[in-house]
């Protein structure tokens, strides 16, 4: 665990390494009441105590006593701020990491196990300084101190006295890998359990009005004997760990008592007074590891929560060269891109060219790689082979941040945030004045509906902008793009989901958002790319067809396919 606890602190080890260094002075002080009443029990069988001597050890004791409280008080408040001082600056470290990394991270972590991650994980973290730190380390420092003081005054007694230590030590510290990954599983089940009650308390609309409660009951109820199983299987296989550390911990404590006896009566090689300090050296020593017996729970989280923080922080962030920090041409370009999710061809070889303030549509089946090609050029991913170039620049010598700041993107599914709409509006530009807000949302056809809201642009939207319509959701995300005013516009089925009344107010929305902009455009309704200056047809990840409305429409192909479905569509009519 030290290990990983190093692992943790490497940006600041220091912090760690006062710890230690701060055990060793609490260990030091924790013997000086011993001491004094060593020297009291001496004098009184040695019948040399008197008035004057008694009142200095009871001044001297309670000096010592004091000085161990001082000394730990200083020392845990020293260890506790620092724990949540770095760790506290480790959580926004770890925010920082994670946004850097690739898309295909997020798409092999759920949003509930990350979350417990960044949350939970870190809440155990904060533990390792308070039970780690200053219950194990510091009873182990503790107790190695004593041992190096007693062993001059009597090694076979200090020995023997110390000798459940190692043991016990061991016991508690010991990782079995059954045990760890066992507890790595209660915490991914932790986060299943946490997802799936969310999803049945936010879902239960559409759980009644499908008639999917039991159902949705039974997901809930598996997860919870799910968790209910990792646990009783933690019991089972820390049960027999506690009971041989309890076990140690039994036998040394009498040993050491009939050891003491044996060597004070009987060879006597040591006093009476020595005998007695060695009996409350050990109660001293083995009642706080009997106690700290009882954190073998949260020793098992704090090393389960190290595993789980230090493995997203070992995952490599997409290299960020920054040779280019200022864009001045908005042409996009795809050249030889190939791209593979794991061992899945998505794009093999793909090229095409998007000239500056020109609308290119992407085209084709589900899975044919439209999506993919926009998160390639948002650097959500990076390319297998080729480049994908932004103004002539590849985008991965393109400071992140600068390229991001030039791009819109308005998908299907829309994501607002638990706060008022104008600060979801606002999200694409914090500085923007209220004023520039009422015209960026007027051009995205909200303006309306907004205001005739009980509380206006101070509406709270809810989790993931419950409270407003689907129509209204896409409608506010346009706002933001439109107030955002960047030059790359990349627009992902954004009106696909949307009823026939919003389509045509959302259409006009998208106009306002795209004058005068590079947009690259997904849509499977070809009424919205007809006047498109270019139209790429990708079919299992390769260029089917490129070119314009007219032309692909009279070619054989996946594009007239497509234009011949929708005409004939268009003829229907619903009969009487």
């Amino acid at each position: 665990m030290y290990k990983s606890l190093k692992n943790l602190y490497k940006e600041n080890p220091r912090i760690l390494y006062n710890s230690i260094i701060l055990n060793i002075l609490v260990g030091m002080v924790n013997g000086l009441p011993l001491a004094v009443i060593y020297f009291t029990i001496r004098d009184i069988i040695d019948a040399s105590l008197t008035k004057e001597s008694m009142l200095l050890y009871i001044g001297s004791f309670l000096l010592a006593c004091f000085l161990v409280w001082f000394v730990r008080k200083v020392a845990s408040k020293k260890m506790t701020l620092d724990t949540y001082l770095f760790l506290g600056e480790k959580r926004i470290y770890l925010g920082d990491h994670i946004r850097k990394l690739s898309m295909g991270f997020f798409g092999s972590k759920d949003a509930s196990q990350l979350g417990a991650i960044m949350t939970q994980d870190f809440d155990f973290l904060e533990m390792a300084g308070n039970v780690l730190l200053e219950k194990y380390y510091m009873t182990s420092i503790a107790s190695m101190v004593a041992f190096l003081f007693l062993s001059f005054v009597n090694w076979k007694l200090a020995l023997v006295t110390f000798l459940g230590v190692p043991l016990a030590l061991y016991l508690i510290m010991k990782r079995d890998d059954d045990d760890s990954q066992a507890t790595i599983k209660r915490q991914e089940i932790q986060g299943e359990l946490s997802a799936n009650t969310i999803d049945f308390v936010s879902g239960i609309k559409e759980i009644k009005a499908f008639g999917k409660s039991d159902e949705s009951l039974k997901n809930y109820t598996d997860s919870i004997q799910a968790f209910r199983d990792v646990n009783l299987s933690l019991v089972g296989l820390k049960g027999p760990k506690v009971m041989k550390f309890k076990m140690a911990i039994s036998i040394c404590m009498p040993l050491v008592l009939f050891l003491g006896i044996y060597m004070y009566k009987f060879t006597e090689e040591i006093s009476l007074p020595l005998a007695l300090i060695f009996l409350l050296v050990s109660l001293k020593i083995y009642v706080p590891l009997e106690e700290i017996g009882g954190y073998q729970e949260i020793l098992s989280l704090i090393q389960a929560s190290l595993v789980r923080v230090n493995k997203i922080f070992s995952k490599e962030p997409l290299d960020e060269k920054n040779l280019v920090s200022k864009l001045n041409k908005f042409d996009v370009e795809v050249r030889d891109v190939t791209f593979s999710y794991d061992q899945k061809v998505v794009l093999n070889n793909v090229s095409f060219k998007v000239k500056e303030k020109s609308m290119t549509a992407l085209v084709g089946h589900s899975g044919s790689g439209k999506t993919t090609v926009t998160n390639l050029i948002a650097r959500f991913w990076d390319v297998n082979k080729g480049q994908i170039l932004v103004g002539g620049h590849d985008v991965r010598d393109i400071e992140n941040k600068e390229l991001l700041s030039h791009m819109s993107m308005v998908f299907q599914d829309v994501f607002l945030f638990n706060d008022t709409i104008m600060n979801n509006i606002k999200f694409a530009k914090t500085e923007a004045t209220d004023e520039e807000v009422y015209l960026a949302a007027q051009k995205a056809m909200c303006h309306d509906f907004i205001m005739a809201l009980p509380d206006g642009y101070q509406t709270v939207v809810g989790e993931n902008g419950k409270k407003l319509s689907g129509g209204e959701r896409q409608r506010v995300s346009i706002a933001r793009a439109i107030l955002k005013d960047a030059e790359i516009i990349l627009l992902d089925e954004a009106t696909a989901n949307i009823d026939p009344e919003n389509e045509v107010v959302i259409q006009k929305a998208i106009d306002k958002l795209v004058e005068n902009k590079t947009i690259i455009i997904i849509a499977h309704k070809l009424s919205t790319i007809k006047n498109a200056d270019q139209i790429v047809v990708l079919d299992q990840g390769e260029i089917s067809q490129i070119g314009v409305h007219d032309d692909l429409k009279e070619v054989d192909g996946i594009y007239r396919s497509y234009w011949l479905h929708r005409e004939q569509a268009n003829k229907w009519k619903i009969a009487n």
